[in-house]
């Protein structure tokens, strides 16, 4: 090509882009359908049974056309995702909104937004306490049905039993008359206010073992279901109105059992099974404890087989301090109360599921003095195989003294 055109048709070419509208450059956003961006700040209200749902977005964020659709959800719909925070977060919500917030483009379709927005809730009934108001986001994204031209997807909600989608808890700040959320991506959004709640509703089980539940919170209108693990356990003698259940072990898996109002929000209580294909030891420390810590634990449970020996497992070794008193760990016993051990692991078969308690003594110690003069390779071994001059054992009282490593 000539040099002298190669020139004239790129001065031609930069003539005619800069011709274009600077709109022609703009991306052609997943689900916009070629609209192009709003390029002034830009709010979407809408009012439904009371509250008020804002959407606020900077320049670029939406498309052209962009409408706000918000539908509340009831009855089991609602309750399943309440359900799921509740139980993976042990709440309870006092009182619960859910909503399906979705953005629509001029035929319909569902459209996101290109970057974050800001989500606002205002008039909830129950914000006027002073309770804080937490707001959840689910990824419903996998759920949704494919829509068809010119109409909206359609949300399903999970059934009980049914994995649940994906959330996450959003950063709320105060916003005028209610609370306010940043996200880039709009499904299920549940506003509520809720309560920690107890975790000892958890059981262990050996399969064909049985146990009777009971909620403190019974009422006519509930009932009991198993809200997952269907085939690890049955109810059995189920009296909704009284609050009471009989859960039976199936076979070895988790399972969740909860009791409450379906369509209702809140109020739910649940109790979680643990079932296991054997017998089950409860190690009770006693007043005492195992590992050190946020790890720290009261009791610690082993899985044996039916009539093995106990030392057939690693039996776990529980430690006890005080301020007052120093104590040494004597042994296991059969009654919380015992003063002196009776169990022997060497001959103790575990035919049934039982709980052990350690007995605890006055501790004293005993320093082991080598006597040899230090050196390198001379003296006791310690626990970390170095040697050293001396070692400190506790003892309880009347035990027999153990014979320090290395001499």
């Amino acid at each position: 090509m000539n040099f002298r055109r190669l020139i004239a048709w790129v001065l031609t070419f930069n003539m005619i882009l800069t011709s274009l509208p600077a709109s022609a450059f703009a991306a052609d956003y997943t689900g916009w359908g070629g609209l192009q961006p709003i390029s002034q700040p830009t709010v979407l209200e809408q009012k439904v049974d009371g509250t008020t749902v804002r959407v606020s977005a900077d320049p670029g964020v939406l498309a052209t056309g962009t409408t706000l659709s918000v539908t509340p959800l009831t009855g089991e719909e609602a309750s399943s995702y309440l359900g799921a925070i509740e139980e993976r977060e042990s709440i309870e919500f006092k009182e619960a909104l859910v909503f399906d917030i979705h953005l629509q483009n001029p035929e319909g379709n569902l459209v996101q937004p290109n970057g974050d927005v800001r989500v606002a809730f205002e008039g909830m009934a129950f914000e006027e306490g002073n309770e804080a108001v937490n707001v959840y986001h689910f990824d419903t994204s996998e759920q949704d049905v494919a829509p068809a031209v010119g109409t909206m997807s359609i949300q399903r909600a999970p059934a009980l039993g049914e994995e649940r989608p994906a959330y996450e808890q959003l950063e709320t700040v105060l916003a005028g008359e209610g609370v306010e959320v940043t996200s880039s991506h709009f499904s299920i959004y549940v506003v509520g206010t809720g309560e920690t709640t107890t975790t000892s509703n958890r059981y262990w089980m050996s399969v064909g073992d049985t146990v009777d539940l009971q909620s403190d919170k019974a009422k006519s209108n509930k009932t009991w279901q198993i809200y997952t693990g269907e085939d690890c356990i049955e109810l059995q003698n189920q009296n909704d109105a009284a609050g009471t259940v009989t859960v039976k072990a199936l076979s070895e898996g988790e399972a969740t059992v909860c009791y409450g109002r379906s369509g209702g929000f809140g109020g739910w209580d649940y109790f979680y099974i643990h079932v296991v294909n054997g017998k089950i030891v409860t190690f009770d420390a006693n007043g005492g404890y195992f590992g050190t810590g946020y790890n720290s634990q009261e009791t610690k449970r082993v899985v044996y087989t039916t009539n093995a020996l106990l030392n057939s497992q690693t039996i776990p070794t529980p430690t006890r301090s005080s301020y007052n008193a120093s104590y040494a760990f004597a042994g296991w016993a059969t009654t919380a109360e015992a003063t002196e051990p009776n169990v022997d692991p060497a001959v103790y078969t575990v035919g049934e599921n039982v709980t052990l308690y350690a007995v605890w003594k006055q501790a004293y110690t005993v320093t082991f003095n080598a006597n040899t003069g230090y050196t390198a390779n001379s003296g006791f071994v310690d626990e970390y195989g170095d040697y050293v001059e001396t070692l400190a054992y506790k003892y309880a009282q009347g035990a027999s003294l153990k014979q320090p490593n290395g001499l």
